[in-house]
C-alpha cells in the first residue's frame, strides 16, 4: 500500500489501482522560486460484469414472470435482453426484446427487470440479459 502513489523523476505514478482508490487528489509542489497545486480526479473504470447466475422457471398460462439482473462497471453498463424460443431452438436466431402488452423492460441504474406479462405458450424459450459498457460486456 505504501508504494501505491509515488512520486518519481517528476512524475506521480500510481501502482494497479482498483476501483476503492477513485478520488480527487491534491498534488503540491513547491521550490525556491515558488509554489503550484493541482487537483485531479482518478476515476477507475471496470468491464461491465454480472454475477446473477441462469435458473429455469415454469410458470401456469396467465401468470407473471420477473426476470432480474444485478450488474456492475463503470462506465455505467446498459442492458439488453434477448429471448430465443423454445420453437426456434434449432436455429441461431435470437431477438431483442422491447416493450409491448406482455413484456415490461426497466433499468435503475445497475439493475434490469424483465417482466412476463400473462405468460402464454410463444413465451416459452431461453431469455438472456447482456450487460455492456464501453469496456466489454
Amino acid at each position: 500500500e505504501c508504494n501505491k502513489y509515488q512520486l518519481m523523476d517528476g512524475r506521480f505514478r500510481f501502482g494497479p489501482v482498483q476501483e476503492s482508490d477513485a478520488s480527487t487528489f491534491l498534488l503540491r509542489v513547491s521550490n525556491c522560486f515558488g509554489n503550484a497545486s493541482l487537483e485531479f480526479n482518478l476515476n477507475v473504470l471496470t468491464n461491465a460484469s454480472s454475477d446473477t447466475t441462469g435458473y429455469n422457471i415454469a410458470a401456469d398460462r396467465g401468470d407473471s414472470v420477473n426476470f432480474t439482473v444485478d450488474a456492475s462497471g463503470n462506465p455505467q453498463p446498459t442492458f439488453a435482453w434477448i429471448f430465443k424460443s423454445a420453437v426456434e431452438c434449432q436455429n441461431l436466431t435470437m431477438r431483442q426484446l422491447v416493450p409491448d402488452s406482455t413484456t415490461a423492460l426497466s433499468a435503475h441504474r445497475f439493475r434490469s427487470v424483465l417482466e412476463l406479462v400473462y405468460v402464454h405458450g410463444n413465451m416459452s424459450g431461453s431469455y438472456r440479459c447482456q450487460v455492456a459498457n464501453g469496456l466489454g460486456s
